[in-house]
């Protein structure tokens, strides 16, 4: 069941993606993966860097800008526990 809150669309309303673990969600681990070798090639390869003028950072700031996903993610999961209990 779908939940609609606001403009943000979640597909559980108590549960969360990462509930039985990263791995075990194939579709989440690809996703992450592309996204992981998408950012990269923009930011360090050089013709993806002509095509969308951008260029390098310092590995410090590539590294926190991913911290802010497992945050958000983290919080997220945090809350439905939080809300719903911390049953399995």
């Amino acid at each position: 069941m779908k939940s609609y809150t606001g403009k943000c669309i979640r597909r559980y309303k108590k549960y969360s993606g990462l509930d039985k673990g990263i791995f075990a969600n194939k579709l989440i681990l690809l996703g992450i993966i592309i996204q992981i070798v998408f950012s990269w090639a923009t930011l360090y390869f050089p013709p993806m860097q002509k095509i969308l003028n951008t260029g390098p950072v310092v590995l410090k700031v590539y590294l926190m800008a991913w911290l802010g996903i497992v945050i958000i993610f983290g919080a997220d999961y945090i809350r439905k526990k939080i809300i719903y209990g911390f049953r399995l």
